[in-house]
């Protein structure tokens, strides 16, 4: 082989193996992800059966008629024959004004006022 072809090969094998790595690393990557997306998604799903049992369950609950009687009684205040219906209502009690506020009293005068008045008179 001549010289020329055995460099040629040496620099077709190092750029073939510097492509492969890091084509390597780059799926490397691609594939950690993938799997947390798929993780995030499982998790997802996990909640959205958990509510559609929850909805699953309270909709079996809406067709029972001790759900109708409950509903007629709590929001509606609807009575069987023989019961008295009892509503209370609250009653908002009068609101009190404060009583005005007593103005203060004025200042007392220092003491050198008071000297300053005796000696040359109040104004």
């Amino acid at each position: 082989m001549s010289r020329l072809l055995r460099q040629l090969l040496i620099i077709l094998a190092i750029a073939g193996a510097i492509y492969f790595s890091v084509d390597f690393g780059k799926r490397v990557e691609l594939l950690a992800q993938l799997s947390q997306r798929e993780a995030r998604r499982e998790q997802e799903v996990k909640i959205a059966e958990a509510r559609q049992t929850e909805l699953r369950d309270q909709l079996a609950q809406v067709f029972q008629p001790a759900f109708a009687e409950k509903i007629a009684r709590e929001i509606y205040h609807w009575s069987r024959e023989g019961e008295t219906v009892v509503v209370t209502q609250k009653i908002s009690a009068p609101i009190v004004a404060p009583p005005p506020a007593l103005a203060p009293p004025p200042p007392a005068k220092e003491w050198w006022q008071t000297i300053f008045d005796f000696l040359f008179g109040s104004p």
